[in-house]
């Protein structure tokens, strides 16, 4: 015998009741779908990443090292390459106006000479240094393996030499009044204020490694994004370090005031 309920239809509650759920599953995943995202290639931002920390914490050793930091590598321009020495050229760091801001001189911080895809990756990361006539802080002699095919680092550069003249240099530093010929900061678009190089100017910096993330984010066709574009020799403002990446900025700033690099080379030999 046949049940008589077996081929029954769903009601018209039911089916009021199924339309309401679906309608709301759609809702929600176009929601979600529509959300603003500001996508970044997995695989190339981590490794940027990586490499400006890399860069960052190559600059510290090397001023723990050699108590003074290495000026940029001044290789930027019209037909030029960087050769990641700093400098440029047989002219070193030369007047202390010149070769504040530049590539990374990745050779003359004693790392390894990069891979294809690590090359590529260099060319996104500028590198910037506070130089001014009162206090130059890549003044020192530098180390003769600087001119070498093949860095290396010196056993006979001791850890402490020179370190009290270079802590001095330091404090005169953070005694200046604010330089806007040297490497500053700017706002964050949050506790730091907004992001403008001329409203909102916050102190200089020792030194900075810039990154423009992997996007042209305000698609004016330079990598670099907010007060970075167009970024030439002669800027001097950067982001405050955790500006958040937006719709239009995916940039990324590593810096360090005087008083921190004071402290960090103060920790030698306590770590």
């Amino acid at each position: 015998m046949t049940s008589p309920h077996r081929n029954r239809g769903l009601s018209t509650l039911e089916m009021a009741f199924v339309l309401v759920i679906t309608g709301l599953l759609v809702a929600i995943s176009v929601g979600r779908a529509s959300l603003p995202s500001y996508p970044r290639d997995g695989s190339d931002a981590q490794a940027l990443a990586a490499l400006q920390r890399e860069v960052f914490d190559a600059v510290l050793e090397y001023a723990r090292r050699y108590h003074r930091l290495p000026c940029a590598d001044g290789n930027i321009g019209a037909g030029l390459d960087p050769d990641g020495r700093e400098g440029a050229g047989e002219l070193g760091c030369g007047d202390v106006s010149a070769n504040r801001l530049g590539h990374v001189p990745f050779r003359t911080l004693g790392l390894d000479a990069p891979s294809a895809d690590e090359a590529r990756l260099y060319t996104r990361l500028r590198y910037a240094v506070y130089r001014s006539g009162a206090v130059d802080l890549t003044s020192a002699q530098p180390p003769s393996w600087q001119q070498d095919a093949a860095p290396r680092m010196l056993p006979g550069d001791g850890p402490y030499a020179g370190r009290g003249a270079f802590l001095r240099a330091l404090r005169l530093a953070a005694a200046q009044p604010r330089d806007d010929t040297n490497p500053y900061l700017t706002g964050d678009d949050g506790p730091l204020g907004t992001l403008d190089c001329v409203g909102n100017k916050r102190p200089n910096v020792a030194f900075l490694v810039l990154s423009t993330g992997v996007r042209d984010a305000d698609l004016d066709g330079d990598l670099f994004d907010g007060p970075h574009t167009p970024l030439t020799v002669n800027s001097r403002c950067f982001a405050a370090p955790g500006t958040p990446t937006t719709e239009h900025y995916d940039d990324t700033v590593i810096a360090i005031g005087f008083d921190r690099l004071a402290g960090e080379l103060l920790t030698v030999g306590r770590r």
